[in-house]
């Protein structure tokens, strides 16, 4: 679930992970015309008092390209570090289920944790934990679905 830079106001907004996931590349290999396809996302951000807030996305696209998802629901909270007397700090959990289109995934859920801290006005550091678990079609009675833990850190500049 990455995030766009947060902006100067105590609660940051996020953005939804990208739902097609097909190159550039890849999608120049494909013969015939090219045409426009249809894709919507709600996004609801909610500041409740001066230390939390809520969030909650939706986005659906429809499955004539070939793309790993179709849809994305998503929500969670965050909390500024007004508490521990750091209010530019950020504390962060999520929840994406995301719904397969039409490749191989089925569906997948995502759980997520992080904690953006400025180092000034222009840099930030985030560090971010995430649980993912796949459920792919079935091809071999045998195949397990792929599931695991992602952990991060992304630096932020904003000029």
């Amino acid at each position: 679930m990455p995030r766009l830079p947060a902006s100067k106001s105590r609660i940051p907004t996020r953005t939804p992970s990208r739902i097609c996931t097909t190159s550039t590349a890849k999608l120049a290999q494909v013969p015939g015309e090219n045409e426009a396809l249809l894709a919507w996302g709600l996004s609801f951000d909610q500041a409740i008092g001066e230390s939390f807030g809520l969030f909650l996305r939706f986005g659906w696209q429809n499955t004539d390209a070939e793309v790993d998802y179709r849809a994305l629901y998503s929500g969670g909270f965050n909390i500024t570090g007004n508490a521990w007397r750091r209010p530019d700090d950020n504390i962060g959990i999520g929840y994406a289920y995301l719904e397969g289109g039409n490749t191989d995934v089925n569906r997948s859920n995502v759980f997520e944790a992080y904690y953006r801290a400025p180092l000034n006005d222009s840099f930030a550091i985030t560090a971010d934990v995430q649980y993912m678990d796949d459920s792919l079609e079935q091809v071999d009675p045998l195949q397990e679905n792929p599931e695991g833990w992602i952990f991060g850190l992304r630096a932020v500049a904003e000029f």
